[in-house]
């Protein structure tokens, strides 16, 4: 058994593994892998065969008016086969030792089980809110945002969320590329909240009309919750690090 990190030209191969375990399209996978060579990819193998993965994922999080960098924890899986034999203890244990070495003050994670990742430090730090869109017209649905859509959702997150909160992921040009390039994928679309002509906030929509973020100055009309669910897991290594007032909408 070998624990180890993948070189890039090796990172393609846990594409197999993960259309085993993971439920995404396939579209949505293509377009991951296209961009896998950004994330540290550690995986367990047995005889040239990967049996567990996990990818970690570099993030920009804005805590108290500072930038810091950090790390997000993504993609965990082990073959059904193999499952049971320690080979996940390995690699979080593994990771988070590389990680303490970098000095960041925290990684993260959004766990499928909260109660796995509590062995390894984690905590819940923030919990989700489930939201359904409320039938809305079409005229008001954006299908195909683009580049002004995104300075007007960037300026958005900056007003809004610095005042809500003391730690959240940094809305910056390639957060809303990324979140972009998925909605597509998804067929999904962009509501805004107006007051009168002026635009007050946004909600990013699934197809299946669930929402993925909204970030909104007052509670908006249009949305339905549905239910709350644990989120975001942190495992500190500066156990001095103030996290409170959390914002982290991270899946991928």
């Amino acid at each position: 058994m070998e624990v180890r990190y993948l070189e890039n030209n090796e990172k393609n191969r846990i594409r197999e593994l993960y259309d085993k375990v993971f439920d995404d399209s396939a579209e949505f996978v293509d377009y991951y892998f296209d961009r896998i060579y950004e994330n540290d990819v550690l995986v367990a193998i047995d005889d040239g065969n990967i049996l567990s993965m996990l990818q970690l994922v570099k993030k920009k999080i804005m805590c108290n008016d500072e930038v810091v960098n950090v790390h997000y924890i993504y993609g965990v899986a082990t073959d059904e086969a193999h499952r049971g034999k320690g080979y996940m203890s390995m690699l979080i244990n593994r990771a988070l030792e590389d990680l303490e070495k970098l000095n960041e003050p925290f990684v993260y994670l959004t766990p499928a089980n909260p109660d796995i990742y509590k062995k390894f430090g984690f905590e819940t730090v923030y919990d989700k809110q489930i939201y359904e869109m409320r039938k809305i017209e079409e005229k008001d649905k954006i299908y195909a945002p683009g580049s002004i859509d995104m300075e007007i959702m960037k300026v958005m997150c900056d007003n809004i969320l610095h005042k809500k909160y003391k730690m959240y992921v940094v809305h910056d040009d390639n957060y809303f590329k990324d979140i972009i390039n998925q909605l597509r994928i998804d067929k999904g679309y962009i509501v805004y909240q107006k007051d009168k002509e002026e635009i007050i906030g946004y909600s990013i929509v699934g197809n299946d009309n669930l929402v993925w973020e909204s970030v909104y100055d007052t509670k908006s009309v249009n949305l339905v919750h549905k239910k709350t669910v644990p989120w975001i897991m942190v495992k500190k290594f500066d156990e001095n690090f103030d996290i409170r007032k959390v914002y982290i909408n991270d899946e991928t």
